[in-house]
């Protein structure tokens, strides 16, 4: 196969994603696409350790069931599709565990972020899928987590590597009122136990607390408060690289996801409700801003940006990428499946 290659590049120029974008022979039919990527497993998946990234653009994956038999394809041994049980962002189940990316509004900026670090037991690979691309924004911003552990001060490093961090979370009971508008705004339900866990079963939730790490709480309004204790900075399995593999970044303010305006106004409502996610130290103390605002403006000098077209899909090692979702206008639709250890 001769790769028809283009390069995509940062604002500095620095190249630093190449898209792997299929001939006619590999985009024919979905068979041939899968029996290229069967023999040249060996390689891509060097290519994914190398660069924590690969776009394909121009294979026939024209809707969910096609990126789920394209998922499948990259699932490694002891490993399978994931649920997003116990996930933090609003998103719905579309079906074999595919994910829509996110249901969070528009105008959103999702900071980056490994995929579900807040948890013991996450994904070692994330894949997305694009079926219909905004007309304005939208798209999934990337860095690369070594890179940013590197340019992290030391003296820094070295106390998270110490005391390790613990998220703290109080999830909500799904009532009638909040199920009532939360048909007509979904991330309402997202902060609820019930939708993180997709189930109103406690035994259930309780089952997959203790598989995910996580200690719990129930209270007497009928939220749940979870905590769990994790390395701010995490060892590839494969390459024993460290990478930085936390979002204390963002717990900043609320202004920095939904904007100066908005912002107060969420960080109201969830002191009202008592909806709560917060980060510490392992030990219990509050992390300093002066620190997380740091943190963040190192994650946003090695963010760089591509830009989706149809069909296209992005598979992300964990572990070494950095994942986000710029605003955008117009309407977007990007599929998302998870790989991991069962």
């Amino acid at each position: 196969m001769v790769f028809n290659l283009s390069t995509l590049k940062t604002s500095n120029g620095v190249a630093m994603l190449t898209p792997i974008c299929a001939d006619d022979q590999e985009k024919s039919t979905l068979e041939a696409t899968q029996s290229w990527i069967k023999e040249n497993k060996l390689s891509l998946q060097k290519r994914l350790l190398r660069d924590g990234a690969l776009l394909f653009r121009g294979f026939p994956v024209q809707n969910q069931n096609d990126f789920y038999s394209f998922l499948e394809l990259f699932i490694g041994p002891h490993e399978e599709l994931l649920d997003y049980t116990a996930g933090i962002s609003p998103r719905e189940k579309v079906d074999k565990k595919i994910y829509t990316s996110t249901s969070a509004p528009a105008f959103v900026k999702i900071l980056l972020h490994p995929e579900m670090c807040y948890v013991k037991n996450f994904p070692t690979k994330v894949g997305f899928y694009c079926d219909q691309p905004s007309t304005q924004g939208g798209e999934t911003p990337l860095a690369d987590a070594r890179q940013i552990l590197k340019e992290i001060p030391g003296d820094i490093v070295k106390i998270f590597e110490d005391k390790g961090i613990i998220y703290h979370r109080n999830m909500l009971h799904l009532g009638s009122l909040r199920k009532l508008f939360g048909k007509a705004l979904s991330p309402l339900n997202a902060s609820t136990w019930n939708y993180a866990f997709e189930t109103d079963n406690k035994e259930d939730v309780e089952d997959a607390c203790r598989r995910f790490g996580q200690s719990y709480t129930w209270n007497r309004d009928q939220s749940l408060t979870t905590e769990a204790r994790v390395n701010a900075i995490q060892k590839h399995p494969e390459t024993s690289e460290e990478v930085w593999f936390n979002t204390i970044h963002f717990f900043i303010h609320e202004k920095y996801m939904f904007g100066k305006y908005l912002g107060p106004v969420i960080r109201l409502f969830r002191k009202l409700t008592g909806e709560k996610f917060e980060v510490f130290f392992g030990d219990g103390k509050v992390i300093p801003s002066s620190i997380k605002k740091q943190v963040l403006e190192i994650i946003d000098k090695n963010t760089w940006a591509f830009q989706w077209q149809k069909g296209d899909v992005l598979i992300i090692d964990n572990y070494l990428c950095m994942h986000g979702r710029n605003p955008y206008a117009g309407y977007r639709k990007i599929y998302a499946g998870l790989i991991g250890k069962p």
